[in-house]
């Protein structure tokens, strides 16, 4: 029997890594993840949902992002019976019942459950904040913040009191 082996693959096994990015000189085994960390600077995101226009870097968190809009939650946890759309925000979740916390802040030793919580807690200690806010130029470590922010700029106002009724751009506000 034949076996194929893909380029792709073979490169893996290279000992010598060749693919280097300018900016920070960084080296990469493939030109795909050369691609992604050149993303992580431009903050380009070329992959686009043709339901609500949400972008992303990587082709494989549109397609997650896309079970949303069908309601699909493939994954489901087998403790607490809650439903992911990836099987990555699952494995995340299961942390919440072991109580892992796999990754630690070099500068100060707190642990955290995944990686993308303990890279926006070390801004905190870096003291970056790459979102800005065109209105008052005011920073933010985190996305999520700046956008709820904006709201404070504008009259949308999604949080609801059930009692008043009254109305508030941030979710804090209102409780």
């Amino acid at each position: 029997m034949l076996c194929y082996v893909s380029k792709k693959h073979l490169q893996t096994h290279r000992e010598e890594w060749t693919l280097a990015y300018d900016v920070c000189k960084k080296i990469f085994k493939s030109s795909s993840a050369l691609k992604l960390h050149v993303c992580s600077y431009t903050k380009e995101k070329p992959f686009t949902c043709d339901v609500c226009n949400k972008t992303f870097m990587i082709s494989g968190n549109l397609n997650a992002h896309i079970h949303t809009h069908a309601g699909q939650l493939p994954f489901s946890c087998g403790v607490s019976k809650k439903f992911f759309n990836t099987s990555r925000n699952l494995k995340l979740h299961l942390h919440t019942h072991t109580g892992q916390k796999l990754y630690t802040c070099d500068v100060c030793k707190k642990f955290f459950r995944c990686s993308v919580a303990l890279k926006y807690f070390l801004r905190t200690h870096t003291g970056e904040r790459p979102f800005k806010c065109d209105v008052c130029q005011k920073s933010f470590r985190m996305s999520g913040t700046l956008k709820g922010h904006l709201r404070t700029h504008s009259v949308e106002r999604p949080f609801k009191c059930d009692v008043c009724k009254k109305s508030f751009s941030l979710s804090s506000t209102l409780k």
